[in-house]
């Protein structure tokens, strides 16, 4: 507990960040619960529109709930650190192209998935969305997440993340199995927390 606090500059003791947090009157137990009770509901609608691609005019509702998954899980941290500072570190010099190139990919792949309704648009969308979130979330310097992502100790888990996601795809879009869909998201999932 004390290496989250660490990490997000949080004391636990009254100070200026204070009052940036989500709610002020929380304990710091309770804005963990509430991280994590938001991350797994991102998580549980990116799964969501991962098990409704294999239905008709499943691009629709996997474009909507994949975005909305990952607006919810980048809005998590919001418990933690609170909204203002998380702004501050989003689009601070070192990870404003990445957060820009997020949101972008968000409209994007809503755009394709909505209005267009082009299916390879929305899925080239959705994986450059989901490149820009993993950089956005380990980025530490200018192009140093290409670096942190390809390490020696991290290549595993980033090459099965990249064939998980392939799999999802795959599996909803020309396989048509929703519950294979489901079960290569879940495994997508656990290998990007594996990081």
């Amino acid at each position: 507990m004390d290496k989250i606090r660490q990490t997000l500059g949080s004391s636990g003791e009254s100070t200026d960040d204070s009052n940036d947090s989500f709610f002020p009157s929380l304990s710091w137990s309770t804005r963990i619960q509430g991280f994590v009770i938001c991350f797994i509901l991102g998580f549980v609608l990116s799964i969501i529109g991962g098990a409704c691609i294999a239905l008709p005019k499943g691009l629709i509702l996997f474009a909507f709930f994949y975005t909305l998954g990952n607006v919810t899980s980048m809005a998590s941290t919001m418990f933690l650190m609170g909204p203002f500072r998380q702004i501050r570190t989003m689009f601070a010099k070192t990870r404003i192209i990445a957060t820009l190139a997020v949101f972008l990919f968000m409209i994007l792949t809503l755009m394709a998935g909505l209005w267009w309704r082009k299916v390879g648009l929305a899925i080239i969308f959705c994986i450059l969305q989901f490149l820009a979130f993993t950089c956005t979330m380990f980025l530490m310097g200018p192009f140093r997440q290409i670096r942190t992502m390809f390490a020696k100790t991290r290549i595993i888990a980033t090459l099965a993340v990249f064939l998980f996601m392939i799999l999802t795809l795959m599996a909803g879009l020309w396989w048509r199995k929703v519950g294979l869909a489901i079960i290569f998201c879940i495994l997508q999932f656990l290998a990007f927390t594996w990081y």
